[in-house]
């Protein structure tokens, strides 16, 4: 019997073919007003997603001015003083504690993550391995290469390396379209039949927080390959409605790759064990 690879699992084409059916069932039980409604749903999570990156980018551009500037004015003052050798020093350190504060967040949450694994072995590692596959599914590998990003490859040489694929527009794209699925799932799955197949149960239980490491997996890929793009491979964007240096491009590039990665860290939160082993330490 052959299976249909469903990655991490496989599923044989009877038990499919019995999923496809209780998800026909359900749908056809399920009002069109509640589908409508899902639709529009969708809608506002796409808005929601974009409109959430937008700000990530526009508070690094406000902060990263900020920054530049308040280095340039404070460093001419100290050398209107004679100070400027102490004022490099001082910066100097300020930039090693930062450094090491980063260093020790990384630590915190190493520490929380072999904690999480203590705890809870069987979930928190299907939870890492997602988050690990997921972003090398969608950045296309350590080359960066392939991905979500490069599928505008479909429409032609011509289109590679549009704006609307290498951006945050594709990183919101991807995000809306895991929270509409978890809508779906979540909606249709009160409508299945009485004696359905279990792995319907085992997505329903579990989908909010699969969802969401997905949905962080999926921004860290992303980030990654607008940064290869940028740095690594610099090419310019094919649909940019005005001539620009490389240089432009690849600023472009880094910005986005910048707002999506921040947005790891904005998504709301679903749970799951590392989160519970956080909320532990609190306690």
């Amino acid at each position: 019997m052959t299976t249909h690879a469903l990655s991490p699992i496989t599923l044989p084409d009877q038990r499919l073919q019995r999923l496809q059916r209780e998800l026909r069932y359900a749908l056809a039980q399920t009002r069109r007003s509640d589908l409508l409604a899902w639709g529009a749903d969708s809608g506002k999570t796409l808005a929601t997603a974009a409109t959430r990156r937008v700000k990530n980018v526009l508070q690094l551009l406000h902060g990263g001015t900020r920054f530049v500037g308040g280095e340039a004015s404070t460093g001419w003052r100290a050398w209107q003083r004679g100070e400027l050798a102490g004022h490099s020093q001082q910066r100097a350190a300020t930039a090693m504690e930062a450094t090491r504060n980063g260093y020790a967040q990384l630590r915190d949450f190493a520490g929380r993550t072999a904690q999480a694994l203590k705890d809870q072995p069987q979930d928190t590692g299907v939870h890492l391995l997602t988050l690990v596959l997921t972003s090398l599914l969608v950045s296309g590998g350590p080359d960066g290469d392939g991905g979500a990003p490069d599928l505008d490859l479909m429409l032609g040489i011509d289109a590679h390396r549009s704006i609307l694929s290498h951006s945050i527009l594709m990183g919101a794209a991807l995000e809306a379209g895991l929270l509409s699925l978890l809508g779906l799932v979540r909606l249709v799955h009160q409508h299945l039949p009485e004696l359905h197949d279990p792995l319907w149960d085992s997505i329903d239980s579990q989908a909010a927080d699969i969802t969401l490491v997905v949905s962080r997996g999926a921004s860290i890929g992303m980030a990654y390959h607008l940064l290869v793009d940028g740095l690594v491979q610099p090419a310019p964007y094919h649909d940019m409605p005005v001539s620009l240096p490389i240089e432009a491009h690849q600023t472009v590039f880094v910005v986005n790759a910048a707002g999506e990665a921040a947005d790891v860290r904005h998504k709301p939160s679903a749970g799951g064990p590392m989160a519970a082993s956080r909320r532990n330490e609190k306690s």
